[in-house]
């Protein structure tokens, strides 16, 4: 029975935490900083269990640091500590956090809203001009062919992705017993289908080039706002 229970629990755990990183109108910090981000509590605010302030789960405490998860356009989801000690996470005001960056909340604004789009744009395998190479290849996975070349103003390259197809040939040839006609396989070829090429500046996308095979739009190319570098 005690196995069990430790079971349950552990499953327990795995589902709260599936469902911590799942909502559509939330923007995770994995998904712009995989690296993770901390800020610094400089207001001891409240900490709720859930966006719309309910829920109180107690006081965060004053100097600490925290983890920051995800944030909407109005507070940020957060792991740390209690004014008592003990662990806590849940969401807080960005009026919290200390930071040398007087736009701190308008910059997270900016970037839930640029996130957003991204996300639709993964979701769909596309890419647009103003992504990042960490964006552009979690839409199209890893490019078929690169180069780079370093200037005195930083780095350039371009990344191609080729869908490829195997394309049969065949030639009609005479059976020389009966006269017959039929086909015969010649030989098989690897011909090019569609083609992304995409064209980076220090990291984000300046062009992208698309065949027509592959969307159907003649060449309209979309664009996302470049990322906001931030500092608090």
């Amino acid at each position: 029975m005690r196995l069990a229970g430790t079971l349950l629990l552990v499953l327990t755990g795995m589902i709260q935490a599936s469902l911590l990183d799942s909502d559509p109108k939330v923007v995770y910090t994995t998904e712009f900083a995989p690296e993770g981000m901390e800020l610094k509590v400089s207001k001891a605010m409240m900490v709720f269990g859930t966006k719309d302030a309910k829920q109180k789960r107690g006081r965060l405490k004053l100097g600490s640091k925290v983890e920051l998860v995800g944030f909407d356009e109005r507070a940020f989801q957060v792991r740390g500590t209690r004014s008592n000690g003990e662990g806590v996470s849940g969401w807080v005001s960005p009026k919290a956090f200390a930071s040398e960056n007087p736009n701190l909340v308008d910059d997270f604004k900016q970037i839930y809203r640029r996130q957003l789009i991204v996300r639709d744009l993964i979701a769909h395998k596309e890419v647009a001009v103003g992504m990042t190479e960490h964006e552009v290849a979690q839409s199209l996975g890893e490019p078929t062919k690169t180069n780079a070349r370093l200037t005195a103003n930083g780095s350039t390259g371009t990344w191609e992705f080729i869908v490829y197809e195997t394309v049969k040939h065949y030639a009609n040839v005479r059976d020389p017993y009966t006269g017959g006609i039929y086909r015969q396989l010649v030989n098989t070829t690897k011909e090019e289908k569609s083609k992304v090429a995409v064209e980076f500046e220090n990291g984000i996308a300046t062009a992208v080039e698309e065949s027509e095979d592959r969307t159907g739009r003649k060449g309209r190319v979309r664009s996302v706002a470049y990322p906001i570098l931030l500092t608090w």
